[in-house]
């Protein structure tokens, strides 16, 4: 397996971000419709794969990233600028701001990592396996829809326990923010700064992920990304 997923899961993936992103995907092999988005990890270890699929998913996944080379297809109706400067270029109505002060500024660093933390808690034991639909369900079940607390852990009505390994993020059992990878990233960026400053490059985001972070805590796409740092010279 490359990493959290398998060649074939892979590749189901990155066919559809790539024709998402414009480019011609049209001479690669199409994934059925039936292709499931990436599964939990335990549900990915648990899947047998062969190493001869294996092999063959991996060269079709090869094929598929080389066509990145061919650029975006005619027809594609956005602009994507890449780069900071094109970005910003690009960008109608780019709000200017005034200088702060060094209280205001403290106040904006405060109230950044605070809601980063505090979505953490609220999003955490919701994560996996609920879309909307079914959060407001569950909510509605507690009569806590809408919400203006945690997310209480269990509901009896309709005999749901959330996640186990989140009952730390639940209604009346927060006493501290629990590791998680949108946490990480955010320590990892404040690491970033301080060390190299508003220039970095991305070989130091990489570098600063592989100092710091061991691979289990990052997820999904970030998870991937570190494995081929760290199995593809050309990553």
């Amino acid at each position: 397996m490359p990493g959290y997923a398998t060649w074939k899961q892979l590749y189901c993936e990155e066919f559809r971000s790539m024709t998402d992103e414009g480019y011609d995907t049209e001479a690669a092999l199409s994934p059925s419709d039936g292709e499931a988005p990436l599964p939990f990890p335990d549900y990915v270890n648990s899947e047998q794969v062969t190493e001869e699929s294996e092999r063959r998913w991996r060269e079709a996944y090869e094929r598929l990233w080389a066509l990145r080379g061919n650029g975006i297809r005619a027809d594609y109706r956005y602009d994507e600028p890449m780069g900071y400067e094109n970005i910003i270029s690009a960008a109608a109505g780019c709000p200017v701001y005034g200088k702060l002060s060094e209280e205001e500024y403290r106040d904006r660093i405060i109230g950044a990592v605070c809601g980063r933390a505090a979505g953490v808690i609220l999003g955490k034991p919701v994560e996996m396996g609920f879309d909307r639909k079914k959060i407001r369900e569950y909510l509605e079940s507690l009569g806590e829809y809408p919400l203006n607390d945690w997310i209480s852990a269990y509901s009896p009505v309709l005999d749901l326990r959330l996640r186990e390994d989140c009952l730390p993020s639940t209604k009346g059992n927060v006493a501290y923010v629990q590791p998680d990878d949108d946490i990480h990233y955010t320590i990892l960026a404040l690491l970033l700064a301080e060390r190299k400053g508003v220039g970095f490059t991305l070989n130091d985001v990489g570098e600063n992920w592989l100092d710091n972070v061991p691979y289990h805590w990052f997820w999904c796409a970030s998870r991937q990304a570190y494995y081929r740092m760290v199995n593809f010279e050309d990553s």
